[in-house]
């Protein structure tokens, strides 16, 4: 019996020493854009499984553009299709996907592929084709309140594709929601109001860059922290001035809402 055991671990062994070289590197490759500063996060957001939720409750729009931003920072990487899926009664919540927004943030429309799921478990069937799928640059997910089924055991099936498949997977939930998963981060993303821009020699404020908050909740490779961004022409985001808006956490009193 002995014999027998030893002879199991001794398979065992091979397969455990690759998963342990696989997992540092994969831990490698998320550890490098874990500067103070957050220069480098776009690295770490072309990879993986994340969940983005928004910090209250009317930061849903705010967490769907940064998903869309990051798919299509994917998407200019690899010149391939972005993969949209949600949930159809989402369309009475929050509307259906805008257009111009999303090529605003960077997503090709011509390689935009829209998928409306009838039912919860469709949702998740729709990613785990598309991870399956070498053809596609990344995927996001929305299911807002209508998340039913979601727990760690589906988070860490979608985690496990996106890592195999090498295609990032960003999904959308409910900013009320939490609880364990198994995604390598969580986003809580909030809006925050623009810089001042205005025309040389003009008292007339104009419309200016959006501005978002960033706040990592929990990760698997990062320690938990908050970056403020602005957005480009071109829909890429970058870091933004920290008193550009006003002493820090001057915004967040006046609306009643936390500081980061």
């Amino acid at each position: 019996m002995a014999c027998k055991r030893n002879k199991k671990e001794n398979l065992k062994s091979p397969k455990r020493e690759v998963s342990a070289l696989k997992a540092c590197e994969f831990a490698r490759g998320y550890s490098e854009p874990a500067g103070a500063d957050g220069r480098e996060i776009g690295h770490f957001l072309t990879r993986g499984f994340h969940e983005c939720l928004g910090e209250g409750r009317g930061d849903h729009a705010a967490a769907l553009a940064f998903a869309l931003s990051c798919a299509g920072l994917g998407q200019r990487e690899t010149a391939k299709p972005v993969l949209y899926c949600a949930h159809s009664g989402e369309r009475q919540e929050t509307g259906a996907l805008h257009a111009p927004g999303a090529m605003r943030q960077g997503v090709d429309l011509d390689r935009l592929l829209c998928v409306r799921a009838a039912r919860e478990r469709d949702v998740y069937w729709v990613a785990e084709q598309g991870l399956s799928c070498p053809g596609i640059a990344a995927i996001v997910l929305s299911l807002g309140a209508w998340e039913r089924l979601y727990d760690f055991t589906i988070s860490r099936r979608l985690k496990l594709r996106a890592e195999r498949a090498g295609i990032p997977l960003f999904m959308i939930r409910h900013w009320r929601r939490g609880g364990a998963s198994a995604a390598a981060a969580r986003w809580r993303i909030s809006a925050l109001p623009g810089a001042p821009a205005s025309f040389a020699g003009s008292r007339m404020p104009l419309v200016s860059s959006p501005r978002f908050r960033l706040r990592l909740e929990r990760g698997v490779f990062l320690k938990p922290r908050s970056w403020e961004f602005e957005y480009d022409a071109s829909g890429r985001f970058h870091l933004a001035s920290p008193l550009a808006h006003g002493p820090p956490g001057q915004w967040a009193k006046r609306h009643g809402r936390r500081a980061a």
